[in-house]
């Protein structure tokens, strides 16, 4: 899965997670986080998503990516890629790129 994020504006994703018959997961007490890294496998991250737990058991969060965390990553004025990925309780739930955009007003 690949986000677009412009560098002065932020990206919100919002995530319903359900089992395999539509049903919504309880995500009450798992620990969710993600970040950002030049390329996947890196040591040095970046930037991490703002995580917000919207309704939790109901399975539904949404994570934020503040583009002005780039604002020193890559060519800012051209557009760059990072990988990113979402954890749950430390097991890799989504991967993909971030693909940075240069901004044009804030």
């Amino acid at each position: 899965m690949d986000i677009e994020v412009f560098r002065n504006a932020s990206r919100v994703v919002t995530v319903f997670c359900v089992d395999a018959l539509g049903n919504p997961i309880d995500i009450t007490s798992m620990t969710i986080a993600s970040s950002a890294k030049a390329q996947a496998g890196d040591a040095s991250v970046i930037a991490s998503a703002t995580i917000v737990k919207d309704d939790p058991v109901n399975g539904i969060f949404t994570y934020t990516w503040d583009g002005s965390d780039f604002s020193s990553y890559g060519n800012v004025m051209a557009e760059c890629y990072a990988s990113f990925d979402i954890k749950v309780d430390s097991t890799n739930l989504v991967h993909g790129q971030l693909i940075i955009k240069p901004g044009v007003t804030p």
